[in-house]
């Protein structure tokens, strides 16, 4: 078989793109035929996927059950469709029609449990490339994603109990029964796409975890030149969405600063930002290439996605951090913690953010010499991508 399944099925953010695209171009180079199941097509010409790649929609639930805030990755799943025997029952089916028309010699996913668990129920190659996030160490119940947090037990052992018990109704019918929710989805090669200091359970993983700390090399997808505005001191890159609830707040704050603001947010426009650019803050639609704008820029203000902050870390850029997923919080406490730069929740952001923007530039030089010493443990590898890919296709005896 020469056909791979890429597969991202949960969270958001366009680096989810950048890494399967990046790989199907490695599969693709060596002659197999690439599908991409996405969990969101809107943003898939932003990156360059290689001719003859066949994108899909992935499927997903039409009925959620959402927590608060979850405080492990089984209320991650609980809230996905794993709360309803029935619902995760459809998403199977879905996954599996999928698998079956495809007929991969190796299912590779990017935050996708449903996949995961199609292709062991298959019992299909599975690999997992990404961050830690979706990666939890295999113990039961999974760790909490904040290590201070005080968890109600109880809580996630009811979350353990009712997402196993839907997984082995769908896996009943195949006669297969896990103990754990961990070995429904364990992948048989997890590589984590990150630096073990910054691994969102950096501390929590068994000194015997068979996850592998890799990619090293940094993907960026070409763009025109940043256009810097003529008037401020400081030049500001901010990287955003449309959808944070603080949006308006640092986006005044910004304005109103003596600084230079070039502002790429993901979903916004000059019609639905009221004000629009300004001659010290521009606004613009489309994406930047990180590797060229990150070493003309004086600080980044980012939602804390790991994958453009490694090219801050690399230009010994200092990082304001405004997350707005649970990922991304717990990823910009594990950069708050190595010193390379600051973390906002949105509650404080939207009543206090001019504050904590002057604090923060007064510390700025600080958080980039540590930024620096944190990337210089990590230089760039060349065509560690490569290396990655050529490790899935061995798993799968392609290689």
């Amino acid at each position: 078989m020469r056909n791979i399944l890429i597969a991202w099925e949960l969270g958001g953010g366009l680096n989810h793109l950048v890494r399967t695209s990046a790989l199907a171009r490695e599969f693709s180079a060596k002659g197999f035929h690439v599908v991409v199941a996405l969990r969101d097509l809107r943003h898939s010409a932003f990156v360059n996927w290689p001719p003859g790649t066949e994108l899909q929609q992935a499927p997903l639930p039409r009925h959620t059950m959402a927590f608060e805030a979850s405080s492990n990755y089984t209320e991650i799943l609980f809230s996905s469709g794993y709360h309803d025997r029935d619902v995760l029952a459809a998403m199977v089916v879905g996954w599996s029609q999928l698998v079956e028309r495809v007929e991969p010699a190796v299912v590779v996913v990017d935050h996708a449990p449903t996949a995961s668990l199609v292709a062991r129920l298959a019992d299909i190659p599975l690999a997992r490339m990404g961050t830690g996030f979706f990666a939890p160490p295999a113990v039961s119940p999974f760790p909490p994603f904040r290590r201070a947090d005080t968890v109600d037990r109880q809580r996630l052992q009811a979350a353990e109990v009712s997402v196993l018990a839907a997984i082995n109704h769908v896996a009943g019918a195949c006669g297969v029964a896990f103990k754990r929710i961990a070995d429904a989805i364990q992948p048989d090669l997890d590589l984590l796409t990150c630096w073990p200091e910054l691994d969102h359970y950096a501390g929590m993983r068994p000194p015997n975890a068979a996850a592998e700390f890799v990619f090293h090399e940094r993907i960026s997808t070409p763009a025109p030149p940043v256009q810097w505005p003529q008037r401020g001191r400081t030049r500001v890159l901010a990287y955003l969405t449309a959808n944070y609830s603080a949006l308006h707040e640092v986006v005044d704050v910004l304005r109103r600063s003596d600084v230079a603001t070039v502002a790429y947010i993901l979903g916004a426009s000059a019609s639905t930002l009221p004000g629009g650019s300004a001659d010290n803050f521009h606004l613009r639609e489309a994406l930047f290439d990180p590797k060229t704008a990150m070493p003309e820029c004086d600080v980044f203000v980012c939602h804390a996605g790991n994958g453009t902050l490694a090219f801050a870390h690399d230009a010994g850029k200092p990082a304001l951090m405004l997350p707005h997923t649970m990922e991304q919080a717990v990823y910009a406490t594990r950069v708050e913690e190595a010193g390379a730069g600051v973390s906002i929740d949105p509650p404080t952001a939207k009543a206090d953010f001019a504050v904590q923007w002057e604090r923060f530039l007064a510390q700025a030089p600080q958080y980039g010499a540590q930024a620096r010493a944190l990337a210089q443990r990590y230089p760039p590898q060349v065509n560690a991508m490569a290396a990655s890919a050529a490790k899935i296709l061995a798993l799968a005896g392609q290689c």
